[in-house]
C-alpha cells in the first residue's frame, strides 16, 4: 500500500486532510467484505461470565454521529442528545472486525483502493487479550465510533468509570455530555485494557 502519499496530503492551512466521513451503508459494506472472507467475532466465544463481554443490548444505538471538529482538524463523533454521567455510550462487538493473522488483514485491505485501505488502517490496531483464549488479534470498529478522538485522561468524557467492570467493547459517559459536544475517550485506557 502507498499510504505515505495519502498521509502526506494536507489541507490549505497545513493540517492533515482527515475529513472523509462514511455512510452507514459504507461501514456495513466494510463489515460485509470481512464476513464474506470468513471473518468471525471472537467475542461470541467468550464464556457467559467473561469480564470482557459486553452488557449492551443487541439493539443498542449509540447516542452520537460523526462530523467535523470545530477546530477544523478533522473528524470526530458528537452527541446527538444530552447524555447523563454513567450512561452507556457505546457497546457490543457487532460492528467490529477481527483478524487473527496479518495475512487475513492484508487480504481484507486488498479489496479497497489505497485511500480507503490507508484510512481503515487508522481505525484498526493489534491488541492482546481479545481472542477467546486471550490471544492477540487485529481489530477495530467499522462504524462512526472509529472516528472517536483521543482526549487523554484529562479531557476524556467517555470510557470505563473507575471501579466499574466494563466489557472491552463498552464505553460510558464519565460526566454529563451535552448534545453536540464531541465525545472523546482516553486511547491509553483502551489500548492497555487496564480496566479488566
Amino acid at each position: 500500500r502507498n499510504c505515505e502519499s495519502y498521509l502526506a496530503q494536507t489541507t490549505a492551512d497545513g493540517e492533515q486532510n482527515d475529513s472523509k466521513l462514511y455512510t452507514e451503508e459504507l461501514w456495513a459494506y466494510f463489515r460485509k467484505v470481512w464476513r464474506e472472507q470468513g471473518g468471525k467475532d471472537p467475542a461470541k466465544e467468550y464464556d457467559s461470565d467473561d469480564r470482557r463481554r459486553s452488557i449492551a443490548p443487541p439493539d443498542f444505538v449509540p447516542p452520537f454521529k460523526a462530523g467535523q471538529t470545530k477546530d477544523g482538524k478533522g473528524r470526530g463523533i458528537f452527541a446527538t442528545r444530552d447524555i447523563k454521567k454513567g450512561e452507556l455510550t457505546y457497546g457490543g462487538s457487532k460492528h467490529y472486525i477481527f483478524f487473527t493473522s496479518g495475512h487475513d488483514y492484508r487480504k481484507f485491505l486488498d479489496v479497497f483502493d489505497d485511500e480507503t485501505a490507508c484510512d481503515i488502517m487508522k481505525f484498526t490496531w493489534p491488541q492482546d487479550q481479545v481472542g477467546p483464549n486471550g490471544e492477540a488479534v487485529i481489530w477495530g470498529p467499522m462504524d462512526d465510533n472509529a472516528l472517536q478522538n483521543d482526549g487523554g485522561a484529562e479531557r476524556a468524557n467517555t470510557g470505563c468509570p473507575p471501579g466499574k467492570n466494563c466489557g472491552i467493547f463498552d464505553e460510558y459517559a464519565l460526566r454529563d455530555i451535552k448534545r453536540g459536544e464531541e465525545i472523546l475517550c482516553d486511547y491509553e485506557q483502551f489500548f492497555s485494557l487496564d480496566f479488566l
